[in-house]
């Protein structure tokens, strides 16, 4: 018996849905873990930031007081303005390496350099125009002494340097001169700030044409030369960095305006990996907790299918005295066979058959004893036909069968291999023997009819017209066979389990 049973239909339909849903869950986690994650490093950032600007503006306020005290000191001021060239830059030099600056520079009001010095000897900066125009030449308001900004010097053709630029006003007692000490931004500043905050730092600023140049970073050469590539397209605030060997959350600070050219940048920075390890370790033990969970969500509906059911589509599609199909299920497997004629153009044979004497059996030894006939005639009709085909029992003596195929010779064996296996003498319980037989009608489709209400009268027909001639099967009479014929039968839907 064939049974088309819906056990692997509702398999195939709850496994899939539940690990949709587990994989949707965890999907949904992964993505709540990169937010959470995210926001932890843009916090971080925001806090490292603060700690930044904050460290930035005692910095300044320190270099500052200390510019105002060298600008105040008598000596300095009587060296500064009424000395010898070589003695005012003797005197720069010495509040320099006492001030721990790069570069001082002493210039009047109107930004023409009176002396200079610098740390390691070097008097004229490749870009020293730039140097009178941003720094030198800069105005100080009233009740505003001191300016303290951020910006790069090109001291060679290959080298642009960083510094944090304090001024003061010299005053015998009137404004006399302008006091610059600078400050080189360097890989030690950034790394300073890194082991502070535990966050990486990049000072950046903007060339002339566009481009960015490099001042001061934490970062690896590698990841240096991919910051410089991707800042122009980041957006201002947050943005990723996406270097070779491991992705940074990244903040931009501009400390030196939009609007400037030489607009100078900080880059407060913070690797995923410390941040994303513990995640991805949830993630990685969720997966396997979602694949073991998918493992035993098959097995389970296995078992719950296999034991509720398969039973239940038993009940349902089986006849209980034969087990083999019931009149349900050959109807079922018969419109589908129509179906397949009409979409695929495969032809089936449709076979009805009962068993001679079988009203005798019953009258003389009882009704188990035509039972145990019903019986041991199932198992050999079943046995004669193929996996793809359907034996049924339509009810007392009376048997069906669905063949896939439209091949009378081969019918015509199948049904010759029915007919020799039935009549072979059946024991009874009580211990007689006895013969029955078996008449056997046979229709095929397409050749006498694509209708199935008209190929199960002609088969049935056929069935009485072999139990007349004794001989055993009989096909449908081609004057009453019907190839034509339009389908008019009702399609017959398989009942819910």
């Amino acid at each position: 018996m064939k049974i088309q049973t819906s056990e692997k239909r509702l398999i195939f339909f709850l496994v899939p849905l539940l690990v949709a849903f587990q994989v949707a869950a965890f999907v949904s986690m992964r993505y709540a873990n990169r937010s959470i994650a995210m926001g932890t490093l843009d916090n971080e950032l925001e806090s490292g930031a603060q700690v930044f600007q904050f460290a930035l503006a005692q910095r300044t306020q320190y270099l500052s007081q200390a510019t105002d005290l060298v600008a105040k000191d008598f000596g300095f001021r009587e060296a500064v303005t009424n000395s010898h060239p070589a003695t005012v830059e003797s005197a720069l030099k010495n509040q320099m390496l006492r001030m721990g600056a790069n570069l001082v520079v002493l210039a009047d009001l109107k930004g023409g350099v009176v002396a200079r010095s610098t740390s390691d000897g070097s008097l004229e900066p490749a870009d020293f125009g730039a140097l009178r125009r941003d720094v030198l030449a800069a105005k100080v308001g009233e009740g505003d002494m001191r300016l303290s900004k951020l910006l790069p010097l090109r001291v060679d053709e290959q080298r642009s340097v960083l510094y944090q630029w304090i001024h003061a006003t010299v005053r015998t007692p009137m404004p006399t001169a302008r006091l610059v000490f600078a400050f080189e931004i360097d890989d030690a500043a950034a790394v300073e700030l890194k082991q502070m905050t535990n966050l990486d730092f990049v000072f950046m600023s903007r060339n002339a044409d566009g481009s960015w140049r490099v001042h001061a970073s934490s970062l690896d050469p590698q990841a240096q030369t991919t910051t410089r590539t991707q800042i122009e397209h980041a957006p201002e605030g947050f943005w990723t960095l996406r270097a070779q060997d491991e992705n940074f959350r990244m903040l931009t600070l501009n400390l030196g305006g939009a609007a400037d050219p030489t607009a100078v940048v900080a880059l407060v920075g913070k690797s995923f990996r410390p941040v994303m390890g513990p995640f991805r370790q949830l993630e990685r033990l969720t997966g396997t907790f979602v694949l073991l969970s998918a493992l035993l969500s098959v097995f389970t509906v296995y078992r719950v299918t296999h034991r509720i059911v398969a039973p239940l589509e038993t009940v349902v599609f089986q006849d209980g005295l034969t087990k083999l199909a019931n009149r349900r299920l050959f109807e079922l497997n018969l419109h589908t066979a129509s179906q397949n004629l009409k979409t695929l153009g495969r032809g089936y044979c449709v076979m009805v058959m009962d068993l001679n004497k079988f009203k005798a059996v019953n009258d003389t030894w009882g009704h188990a004893a035509g039972d145990q006939v019903l019986q041991v005639a199932a198992k050999r009709i079943h046995h004669a036909i193929r996996n793809s085909d359907t034996v049924a029992r339509l009810g007392g003596d009376e048997f069906a069968l669905l063949l896939i195929t439209d091949d009378r010779q081969r019918a015509g064996e199948i049904a010759a291999q029915i007919v020799e296996s039935v009549k072979r003498p059946i024991g009874l319980a009580c211990g007689t023997r006895v013969d029955v037989g078996v008449s056997i009608g046979i229709a095929v489709a397409p050749h006498d009819s694509r209708v199935n209400d008209t190929l199960l009268q002609l088969a049935d027909e056929a069935m009485y017209a072999a139990k007349q001639g004794s001989t055993g099967f009989a096909f449908a009479r081609a004057e009453t066979a019907q190839p034509d014929a339009a389908p008019v039968s009702e399609p017959v839907s398989e009942p819910a389990v």
